[in-house]
């Protein structure tokens, strides 16, 4: 016969969520489709954004923010970026551990922000503005999701 321990400490949560803009409006911007360098916006026809959602546990203050993006995918150049950010606003709160952050894989969406050649090579290299509207649009929707805990 086998033993079950029953816990009854509950664990309470807040949760909370933010969305941020995330979209370049340049128009000629090279697309991150399907490595096609004529693939280049004429203009924005539906806006890109950033969803985050933070859990936080009442008790420990734990926490994780997810964030949920309109690009291709999350590289650590932007991974990376985004927590410094984070740290620079809240020190010991956000790190590598409990920062996630996922693309929806659109290939609709401007290219030049990974910050690897290999993925820059058909879009024309790396470019500062699409990655600074994706990095400031991640940390906005963050920190939303951090002050509407609730």
């Amino acid at each position: 016969m086998s033993s079950v321990t029953h816990y009854s400490t509950k664990t309470y949560y807040k949760i909370g969520s933010g969305i941020a803009n995330v979209t370049d409006p340049a128009i000629g911007l090279a697309m991150q489709g399907m490595a096609d360098p004529s693939q280049k916006t004429s203009g924005v026809e539906t806006f890109l954004y950033s969803r985050a959602f933070e859990l936080c546990e009442q008790d420990t203050r734990r926490r994780v923010a997810i964030a949920v993006v309109d690009i291709w995918s999350c590289t650590e150049a932007v991974k990376t970026e985004v927590v410094r950010r984070l740290q620079s606003n809240f020190p010991t709160l956000y790190t590598e551990e409990n920062v996630i952050i996922s693309g929806t894989h659109t290939h609709s969406g401007p290219g030049g922000f990974s910050g690897s050649r290999l993925y820059e090579h058909v879009t024309g290299g790396f470019d500062p503005h699409t990655f600074e509207c994706i990095v400031s649009g991640i940390v906005e929707s963050i920190e939303k999701a951090h002050f509407n805990l609730a």
